[in-house]
């Protein structure tokens, strides 16, 4: 016991030695400490992110046996869904799964202020909560099975919905909700961390299906044209992916065969749930590999600074390893004090490292929430183990090898040879700053690509009326409107609005002018064969109201505008510049037939291209048609503002409360804050990208200046006999500095080719910025010249005012 307890006290006196060793270098302690938490703690907020949106499975039973079954349909979109006729096809042909719960997501007001902020709403069917194995917090989460359509108005609340909008309060249950201006009853609360099954989007609250036309109006649940749902299924343990995709194919192929009017070429397609939408999944694993490059990029060039730092500071140490070898020190007990004293620095870099990595993944959890998503991100231990184990076998390999080399050899070998160490040693040393400096360089070219593609992006030219544009879709209940009232009922709205002193002008489209996905139909083309196995051309389809230009402010180029007499008759269209381009190069669009829905339209004027997609300024060939040929009961009001552009949303809120009571328009926007939104990846990259870059160049500048003032004081001795010789301290200092900047160039010209080498795979998240441009690449070379100058300055001062005399005493 004796021993144990003198053993301790021996090591705890060791620490205090090597702590006592440590502090008459406490700028070297100092930025050693810094940069091991700065890198540790970045690297594991951004780390613990990636993990709970890839890794983490969702919060549901047996995640790994839930299935996506989505509609493929040619020339169809990310939104193309089911009809309930094709659920309950579908449910019946696939025995491989014990079950099929359908779903949509819509944006309601919770509460009766029409302007108040959106939730989201999601209507399920009523075995959705079982089916994923969710259990209530509350309550139950289980609507009837039996009710029908508009028959259950009964709701169920997430967690954090209840808890914001009621207090938590434990009676909520049979409590009523407004949502879209419709009292629901609350039959539940979802358990806490279940909120839906996608990941990053969360649902404020979910109702039964049967209350589709609440929130969807005009939806015809007995027809097979109207699909608005998606599909998610729980496979059979036994069962496997390709077995649900082989069923659910051959009944898409009967439902071709038995429907062609509505189901024409529908195939289906069976993934694994992950948690991501199908249609987003490349982009969003796209951008995540590119935030997981960059953390690990932050990760190296923090490794890199403590590696160089340490194996520095073991270098110039080993005259004193020598002499403590010639006075019959053992090569065990060397190595151990100086890996001691890594070991020491990079513990208390780590308690700064899980301090900073708490604090960092709150801010990123609100950071996200400003872009509307809702990600829980705890930290996560095993990342911060992995990043802590890295960077300390950094500090044992940079402190053991050179202790290890050093008692391998001669005492007197080492005696004779000052501080430098060698030109092994110190070529290792400013190998260690040249990698910090390429990597911090990439890191800032791909920041300032980002950054400049939001600008752009922010500032882009959409070709029409982007700032002054208000767009809002507006439903119309089938139960009170129809193809008769509907149009009658839109025209008095439009009339009531014009009048209004905040609205110079208002007409409706079949569809915002501005949006996150193409809608195209096809087209023939008189004396032109479409590809092979299309029966069309594939152009944008844009209905439009009366005044649709004038009102979105697009010029036409040629002809004339749609006229009123035009809208009646629907024979006449008009076509972007692409779409004539396309088509009839070089010759007259004007007066030439389309033929669309098995009807030739002339086209009677042909419109300036504008941007159809925020991240896509490719002019796409775009046909504009009356709108209100087909009777739609979903429609988006256009209107042109006046004055400020909140007054006019409330305008248009009033009026639309005053024309129908219960009805809302959803989300009213203007065309740039579209974009705006359209831009989140973007902006995420931006933002994340650009912090890390900024830290990679302050943990680059720190090992810079650490490293070369390091050395500096370990060449003191040199420095003075060089002055007592007649050196000119100017002189010196040229020389310091020209060694510095010369490494930080070596390191900048490596990472600015290694950002022309990895640059270009962000091309589809960049818009309007090439890959490689000169500017950011030149912006992003002074600036760490510069700051490396600034890294060197000081040590080149201190260089400069040596006193040889006492250079040459010590």
């Amino acid at each position: 016991m004796r021993g144990v307890v003198e053993g301790v006290r021996r090591r705890v006196q060791e620490i205090r030695w090597t702590g006592r060793a440590l502090a008459r270098t406490p700028w070297f302690s100092a930025v050693v400490v810094l940069v091991a938490g700065l890198g540790i703690g970045a690297n594991t907020a951004i780390f613990s992110a990636l993990s709970v949106l890839v890794l983490r499975p969702l919060p549901i039973e047996a995640p790994d046996e839930m299935v996506d079954v989505l509609a493929v349909v040619p020339g169809g979109n990310s939104f193309t869904g089911f009809s309930f006729a094709d659920w309950r096809d579908l449910a019946d042909g696939a025995p491989a799964l014990t079950g099929l719960a359908a779903y949509t997501a819509v944006r309601a007001p919770l509460g009766t202020d029409p302007l108040a902020p959106p939730v989201t709403v999601q209507l399920t069917s009523a075995d959705y909560f079982a089916l994923l194995g969710v259990r209530a917090h509350l309550g139950t989460v289980r609507f009837d099975p039996t009710a029908g359509f508009g028959a259950d108005p009964s709701a169920i609340l997430s967690h954090a919905t209840w808890e914001r909008a009621f207090g938590g309060d434990p009676g909520v249950v049979g409590r009523s909700v407004t949502l879209e201006g419709r009292a629901f009853t609350v039959v539940g609360v979802a358990p806490q961390g279940f909120s839906g099954h996608f990941i990053g989007f969360p649902v404020d609250a979910w109702v039964p299906l049967s209350m589709i036309d609440v929130f969807r109006p005009g939806s015809d649940p007995t027809s097979r044209a109207d699909k608005p749902l998606e599909l998610i299924g729980r496979r059979r343990p036994e069962a496997t992916v390709a077995q649900i995709q082989a069923s659910l194919t051959r009944v898409a192929v009967d439902l071709d065969r038995r429907y062609p009017e509505t189901n024409a070429g529908l195939r289906v397609e069976v993934t694994p749930t992950t948690g991501i939408d199908h249609s987003l999944r490349s982009g969003v694993f796209g951008i995540l590999a590119v935030f997981g490059a960059v953390a690990a990029l932050v990760l190296l060039i923090a490794c890199a600074n403590i590696g160089g730092l340490l194996l520095a500071r073991a270098v110039t140490r080993r005259q004193e390893i020598a002499v403590r070898s010639s006075l019959g020190a053992s090569r065990g007990r060397l190595v151990w004090d100086a890996v001691r004293e890594g070991l020491l620095l990079f513990g208390a870099g780590s308690l700064l490292a899980f301090g900073l990595s708490v604090w960092l993944t709150e801010r990123l959890e609100r950071f996200l929430a400003g872009f509307r998503l809702g990600v829980d991100l705890p930290v996560d231990l095993p990342v911060l183990a992995f990043t802590i184990a890295l960077g300390l076998l950094t500090s044992l390999v940079a402190t053991a090898a050179p202790a290890l080399y050093g008692t391998g050899r001669a005492p007197a070998s080492l005696l004779g040879r000052g501080g430098g160490g060698g030109v092994g040693p110190k070529r290792a040393r400013w190998a260690f700053v040249v990698v910090q400096v390429a990597l911090a360089t990439s890191l800032l070219v791909g920041a300032g690509l980002f950054t400049r593609s939001v600008r752009h992006g922010l500032r882009a030219d959409l070709g029409l009326a982007a700032d002054d544009v208000v767009v809002g879709r507006l439903a119309l209940p089938g139960e009170r409107y129809d193809a008769q009232s509907g149009p009658a009922w839109r025209d008095a709205l439009a009339r009531q609005l014009t009048g209004a002193p905040t609205i110079a002008a208002v007409t409706w489209a079949g569809r915002a002018p501005l949006g996150a996905a193409r809608s195209p139909v096809a087209v023939g083309i008189p004396g032109q064969v479409p590809p092979d196995g299309l029966e069309g051309f594939a152009v944008e389809d844009m209905p439009v109201g009366p005044g649709w230009f004038d009102v979105v402010g697009l010029p036409l180029v040629a002809g004339r505008r749609l006229s009123d007499a035009d809208h009646v008759t629907s024979a006449a269209v008009v076509v972007n510049r692409a779409f004539a381009d396309r088509f009839w190069p070089g010759e007259d669009p004007l007066g030439r037939q389309v033929v669309l829905d098995g009807r030739s339209r002339e086209v009677v004027g042909v419109s300036a291209d504008a941007r159809l997609l925020v991240q896509d300024d490719t002019p796409v060939p775009t046909l504009y048609r009356p709108m209100e040929e087909t009777y739609r009961a979903s429609a988006v009001l256009v209107i042109r503002v006046a004055g400020p552009i909140a007054d006019g949303k409330r305008a248009l809120a009033d009026a639309v409360s005053a024309a129908d009571a219960q009805l809302r328009v959803d989300q009213a926007r203007t065309l740039r804050e579209i974009a705006n939104e359209a831009l989140l990846p973007q902006r995420l990259a931006s933002g994340l990208i650009g912090v890390l870059g900024v830290l990679g160049l302050v943990l680059a500048v720190l090992g810079i200046h650490g490293l070369v003032a390091y050395t500096v004081a370990q060449e003191t001795r040199e420095i003075g006999i060089r002055l007592a010789l007649g050196g000119s301290k100017a002189g010196v200092g040229r020389a310091v500095l020209t060694r510095g900047l010369r490494v930080v160039s070596i390191g900048a010209g490596a990472g600015l080719l290694g950002a022309v080498l990895l640059t270009p795979r962000a091309r589809p998240f960049l818009v309007g910025v090439a890959p490689i441009d000169p500017f950011t690449y030149g912006v992003v070379a002074v600036l760490v010249l510069g700051m490396g100058a600034l890294a060197i300055a000081l040590p080149v001062r201190r260089a400069m005012r040596v006193d040889p005399a006492v250079a040459l005493r010590a």
